[in-house]
């Protein structure tokens, strides 16, 4: 890996304490009152806990950052420019050929292959890919790579290697998820506590990481490139379902993108 997008005035690790506090407390709640997913107010304290990372960074640029640097900021959430030919390739088409090769290594082991239900209601009903792609786009995507890739990766990057700070923040991202596992109704309950599931769910993000600082790094440290990417991710995920073992070969497709990036 190479070409790291770095910034000595960033503070990742109180960017860290910021948002982890700020979520798990949030998502604490529900956990210790034993509510479900669809129970009042959980909905509402999903969305301000998933906004952590966006506050979090927020209340840095604004209190610790100088004019100059917050306009940098500010400029490199729709650097679009500096998204690369070869990454904008990566970002729209890496994650659906990764899902469909696993999906065809699953079917020659006598899987189901790639599941296309999902796919197949937005054909029938076009029109509301549109909200779909909002929604997976606000919530998700923009208020944490504001944060992950936006501010507390170029932080890590000044002072450590892109794959150690890779892997430091893939690490921090994954558990950042955890309370999720405890709340009847959510997707990451649904997976299971310690499960296969959950594992290839937690560690999956520590690979994928990998692969995000290097769009990051190759796009001049675009935030926007993050966003994109994180929301190939995502909607790949809900469109086009896997088997177990299709789990498998993906996250093993992970890991060798990952190696591949650290080795080249």
């Amino acid at each position: 890996m190479d070409n790291p997008f770095s910034h000595r005035d960033y503070h990742p690790w109180l960017y860290m304490g910021l948002t982890f506090t700020w979520t798990w407390v949030l998502l604490g709640i529900p956990v210790l009152l034993g509510l479900q997913a669809q129970d009042f107010p959980v909905g509402i304290l999903r969305a301000l806990a998933g906004a952590g990372p966006m506050l979090a960074t927020l209340f840095l640029v604004l209190t610790r950052l100088s004019p100059a640097e917050k306009i940098a900021y500010r400029q490199r959430l729709m650097a679009f420019r500096s998204i690369g030919p070869r990454c904008w390739l990566i970002v729209l088409g890496f994650v659906p050929a990764l899902t469909f090769v696993a999906g065809s290594l699953d079917r020659l082991e006598g899987g189901p292959g790639v599941q296309l239900e999902a796919a197949a209601r937005f054909l029938e009903q076009p029109l509301s890919l549109v909200p779909f792609a909002l929604f997976m786009l606000a919530f998700g995507p923009i208020p944490e790579e504001l944060g992950w890739r936006g501010y507390a990766l170029p932080g890590f990057q000044a002072t450590w290697s892109p794959l150690v700070s890779s892997l430091i923040l893939g690490v921090f991202w994954a558990l950042w998820h955890l309370p999720l596992f405890f709340i009847p109704g959510t997707y990451q309950a649904g997976l299971g506590i310690l499960t296969p599931a959950f594992w290839w769910f937690m560690l999956g993000m520590i690979p994928e990481s990998v692969v995000m600082t290097w769009i990051f790094n190759q796009s001049r440290g675009s935030t926007l490139s993050a966003i994109l990417f994180h929301f190939s991710i995502n909607v790949t995920g809900e469109m086009f379902m896997l088997s177990p073992q299709g789990d498998v070969f993906s996250f093993l497709g992970w890991c060798l993108a990952a190696v591949l990036i650290a080795v080249l």
